[in-house]
């Protein structure tokens, strides 16, 4: 029969066991850090951001010179077909302008129809690589603040009574509030600027 003494012992042992183990659980259990989150206005930063402007007027300047040359082409083509119509119908002079204005009207199709191809492959070219180009920075800026993960905002002002608030924009709003504390939005805009190349380096 083991003696008090030998019972205390035993008992303390295993209480230190126990506090160990114990111990040792709660070290296991630890709560890791918890996510931390940004989030960035990216209709603001496409507005703030000179390379997005520049692209616009690009594309600007492309589609009126597109209408230019388009109603240059459809005036030459009207021009025939009114001479055309001068003419008697029975008469040779009616054939060839005719056949000038099948001519004239089929390329003006066919020129429509490749030019508004050319300038929607080009718009989507130049949109796709200012939206990398913004993504690079957002995740850039992000792992600079030990960030785990970057939502779109869309700002609005409450207390702007011009402010619409349509159902299709609340829809498609992925974070309802965000305090400033999280918002990216100016350190994304501060560093494209930085990493955008100067006025003649391009």
């Amino acid at each position: 029969m083991k003696t008090p003494w030998t019972l205390l012992t035993t008992a303390g042992a295993l209480a230190a066991a126990g506090l160990i183990f114990a111990g040792r659980a709660t070290q296991a259990q630890a709560p890791t850090a918890p996510p931390r989150y940004g989030v960035v206005n990216l209709r603001e930063v496409m507005d703030q951001f000179g390379e997005v402007q520049d692209a616009q007027t690009k594309l600007e300047k492309r589609a009126a010179e597109f209408r230019q040359e388009g109603k240059a082409r459809q005036e030459k083509t009207e021009d025939v077909r009114f001479r055309r119509d001068q003419e008697h119908p029975d008469s040779p002079k009616w054939f060839e302008l005719q056949k000038e204005l099948n001519r004239l009207s089929v390329e003006l199709e066919i020129w429509t129809k490749l030019e508004k191809g050319d300038i929607q492959a080009e718009q989507r070219q130049q949109e796709s690589g200012l939206y990398k180009r913004i993504l690079a920075v957002v995740e850039t800026v992000a792992k600079r603040q030990g960030l785990d993960a970057v939502f779109q905002f869309d700002a609005i002002d409450l207390n702007d009574p011009d402010e619409v608030v349509s159902a299709r924009r609340m829809g498609v709003r992925a974070v309802i509030y965000a305090s400033p504390t999280v918002d990216l939005t100016k350190d994304v805009i501060a560093r494209l600027s930085q990493t955008s190349p100067k006025k003649g380096e391009k």
